[in-house]
C-alpha cells in the first residue's frame, strides 16, 4: 500500500517497486518517490 502514502507514486512505479520485491532484489533509482519504500535504494 505504498501508494496511498505518496501521492506522485504512479502506476509504472508500482510495477517497478513490486518486480524488485518480487525478485527479492532492491530497486536503484534517482525518483525520490521510493526514498522511504522498502526495497528501493534512492541514489
Amino acid at each position: 500500500m505504498y501508494r496511498k502514502k505518496q501521492s506522485k507514486f504512479s502506476l509504472i512505479d508500482g510495477i517497478h517497486l513490486a518486480t524488485a520485491q518480487e525478485e527479492n532484489s532492491i530497486l536503484l533509482t534517482v525518483d525520490t518517490d521510493f526514498k522511504d519504500a522498502k526495497n528501493a535504494e534512492v541514489i
